[in-house]
C-alpha cells in the first residue's frame, strides 16, 4: 500500500482528525493525506473503517531497524534466534550486578592508529577521553560517510586493521602510554592460544562472567605472509629459514 501527498489536495489538518486508537492514526501523525480508490480525499476515520474489514491476522508487521541490523517478522519464533543488539548477539543470561554495571560511567581513550610514523596517528597528547555509561559505550552509534560505526555492539569491517581504536581506560594528559594510564575500567584479553571461539564462549557463560567478545581483523585466517629479508635479518642468517627458525622469528620478533 502506498500513500502520496498531492500538492492540490487538502492537508491532513483540513480533514477530520481520527481517534488515537484508529489504525489510520500513524498516517495522520506523519502528515499524509489519505485517498480513496478514485482519488478523492478521505478522512482518517473513514480510511480506518475500510482497513478494519481486514483482520489483524492478515497483516505482517516488520520491525523498523534504521541502523541496518536484522529485520524480524512479527510472530517469528524468538526462541530459535539469538537476541540481537546492532551487530552483536546477546548470549547467556544477565550476571549478578549487571544492571548496576551497565549504568556505571567509564572514561576511555579514543583515537586512531594507522601504523608506524603515519601522520594520521593520534599523537600522545591528543587522545580524547569521553565519559559515558557502559550502556552508551556498548550501543554506540551508526556510521556515515564521514565516520565509521562505533560502539562495542557494532562490528564494521575494514580493508585493514588500522584506523579508529579505543583504550579501555583514562590517562594523564591524553597520552597513550602505559606509564600515563591512571584508571583502567575494563580488562582486555587477547586470545591467540588456538582455543575455539565457541568453547571460550561456553566457558565464559558457565563462569557467569560479563564479557564483550569480538573477532579481530585476522580472525579465521589460515596463513601469514612474512617479508623474507626481514626474517633473515632478524635471525641473522643468509639462507632460507627452516620451519623451526620461522617459529622462532614469530615468537621473538613478529607482532602477529
Amino acid at each position: 500500500m502506498t500513500t502520496t501527498q498531492r500538492s492540490d489536495a487538502p492537508t491532513i489538518s483540513d480533514l477530520e482528525a481520527a481517534p488515537e486508537e484508529t489504525i489510520a492514526n500513524p498516517f495522520a501523525e506523519a502528515g499524509l493525506n489519505l485517498f480513496g480508490l478514485k482519488g478523492e480525499p478521505k478522512c482518517a476515520e473513514e480510511y480506518a473503517a475500510i482497513l478494519q474489514d481486514h483482520a489483524e491476522t492478515n497483516v505482517i508487521n516488520i520491525a523498523d531497524y534504521q541502523d541496518g541490523s536484522r529485520e524480524v517478522l512479527a510472530g517469528e519464533d524468538a526462541s530459535s534466534a539469538p537476541e540481537l543488539l546492532n551487530d552483536a548477539e546477546i548470549l547467556g543470561t544477565e550476571p549478578e550486578g549487571f544492571a548496576e554495571f551497565i549504568g556505571r560511567e567509564a572514561t576511555l581513550l579514543v583515537g586512531e592508529m594507522w601504523g608506524a610514523r603515519d601522520r594520521r596517528n593520534t599523537q600522545d597528547s591528543e587522545w580524547v577521553s569521553p565519559t559515558m555509561s557502559w550502556s552508551n559505550w556498548v550501543i554506540g552509534g551508526a556510521g556515515n560517510g564521514n565516520a565509521p560505526a562505533w560502539g562495542f555492539s557494532r562490528h564494521p569491517a575494514g580493508k585493514n586493521k588500522a584506523g579508529p581504536c579505543i583504550v579501555l581506560g583514562s590517562s594523564v594528559g591524553g597520552a597513550r602510554k602505559a606509564k600515563a594510564m591512571d584508571t583502567m575500567y575494563a580488562m582486555g584479553l587477547d586470545i591467540d592460544s588456538g582455543a575455539k571461539l565457541d568453547d571460550v564462549l561456553v566457558d565464559i557463560e558457565e563462569k557467569g562472567l560479563l564479557c564483550l567478545v569480538y573477532t579481530s581483523y585476522n580472525n579465521g585466517t589460515s596463513g601469514l605472509e612474512l617479508k623474507r629479508d626481514e626474517v633473515l635479518r632478524k635471525l641473522k642468517i643468509t639462507r632460507d629459514p627452516t620451519e623451526a627458525e620461522i617459529r622462532q622469528y614469530l615468537r621473538e620478533f613478529d607482532k602477529n
